[in-house]
């Protein structure tokens, strides 16, 4: 897991203009683009789901959800605040807060799956009709 939150935080990082447009802007894009925001975050869902059902814990439903709006939540402030190139540093601290939510979660479980290129992916998926970074939009 903490190689594929590594590798996520690492591509934000890498792709500022990006990172801004897909975690802050989108929430002014429109109904759409709030749609496939939403249905992106649903999509690492599964990383923390998997743990769940790893652990004898009784945990709620929403527990993915609300971790990763957590999370998420984190990145926006940090991306809103300029500090994006250090998003990498937090992925010890992610993947604690990952861990602390799915109590008994193997270090193995979800992320360790992930195959190269899954962040690229997940990143890709963060394209919303004409909505691009500023950068590539006056290149």
């Amino acid at each position: 897991m903490h190689r594929g939150v590594t590798e996520f935080l690492r591509r934000l990082a890498e792709h500022q203009a990006r990172a801004k447009v897909c975690i802050v802007e989108v929430l002014a894009a429109g109904p759409k683009a709030i749609a496939r925001r939403d249905a992106a975050i649903r999509g690492f869902t599964f990383f923390i789901d998997e743990g769940r059902g790893e652990t004898s814990a009784e945990l709620p439903a929403f527990t993915a959800l609300a971790t990763l709006g957590g999370l998420n939540e984190i990145l926006y402030t940090n991306i809103l605040n300029g500090r994006t190139a250090e998003l990498p540093r937090l992925a010890p601290d992610f993947v604690y807060w990952i861990h602390a939510a799915v109590p008994g979660l193997r270090a193995g479980s979800g992320g360790a799956a992930a195959q190269p290129g899954d962040a690229e992916r997940r990143m890709t998926r963060c394209r919303w009709g004409g909505l691009r970074p500023q950068a590539a939009a006056s290149a």
